[in-house]
């Protein structure tokens, strides 16, 4: 009786065990998947960002932003006007012009400024984003010609994973079954 009882409890204690093991297991699975998960989401959402520099898909937006500056220009410009009337001032090359022309002039030239800034600000992010692609592309060509590398030595008819390999004990042991005794 207390045998049967022992027994049974054993069997339970194991058939727990083995339960809490596979839920561990699961567990630890599906954190590894969740981390997967987040970092995969994480690293799309960079390269989203960096093919967007390098495709040039940002210039809408620079777009937007111009369309933007000419709205508020032409409402400084109709505010001026009504201000100053219809007064007359020279122009950069000397010719008479309305005030309305002057100020647009000064807009442009404003505009065609901060147009050459953002410029040379995007071509430097493109520049720097190149250079990380090609370290990327070069550790990848690294990471690539190592496992290459590996693949080679692991399959080398000399190593002792790509064949049983016997120890002269071993040997013995099997010539010595071989032979009839």
């Amino acid at each position: 009786m207390v045998a049967c009882e022992n027994e049974k409890k054993a069997e339970e204690e194991g058939v727990k065990r083995e339960k809490a093991e596979e839920e561990n297991k699961l567990k630890a699975k599906k954190e590894r998947d969740d981390f997967h998960a987040l970092i995969s989401a994480e690293m799309n959402t960079k390269m989203d960002r960096m093919f967007e520099v390098v495709r040039g898909k940002s210039a809408p937006t620079q777009e937007q932003e111009i369309a933007k500056l000419k709205k508020q220009i032409e409402k400084l410009q109709s505010l001026q006007m009504l201000k100053n009337g219809s007064t007359s001032q020279t122009n950069w090359n000397g010719t008479s012009c309305s005030g309305n022309q002057v100020a647009q002039d000064e807009v442009f030239a404003r505009l065609m400024q901060s147009q050459e800034e953002l410029k040379s600000k995007l071509e430097k992010r493109v520049e720097s984003i190149e250079g990380e692609i090609r370290s990327l592309k070069l550790m990848k060509d690294e990471a690539t010609a190592e496992a290459e590398v590996w693949k080679k030595e692991a399959l080398r008819t000399g190593n002792k994973r790509s064949r049983i390999a016997l120890s002269p004990s071993a040997q013995l042991r099997a010539d010595s079954r071989s032979t009839p005794a």
